[in-house]
């Protein structure tokens, strides 16, 4: 991956950005075995809701993520 991008809409205290860190580590490793080209895409994860959040990969839109599942569920 050349970035990620982790947006945020408030505040954000230091166990929410571990959980933040940890979910954008289980999403690379899933666009990774999706067939994604890591090497040339930016990843953007978005919180959406409550433990999902709005994935983007380079410039296009991947789905919705579900940290609970640890599965696209979009």
């Amino acid at each position: 991956m050349t970035t990620s991008t982790l947006v945020l809409k408030n505040g954000i205290n230091l166990p929410k950005l571990r959980r933040l860190i940890a979910v954008e580590s289980e999403v690379s490793q899933a666009v990774r075995t999706m067939g994604y080209d890591t090497d040339k895409q930016n990843l953007r994860v978005e919180t959406c809701g409550v433990d999902r959040y709005a994935i983007h990969f380079g410039r296009g839109y991947v789905g919705v993520w579900d940290s609970r599942r640890k599965t696209f569920v979009d």
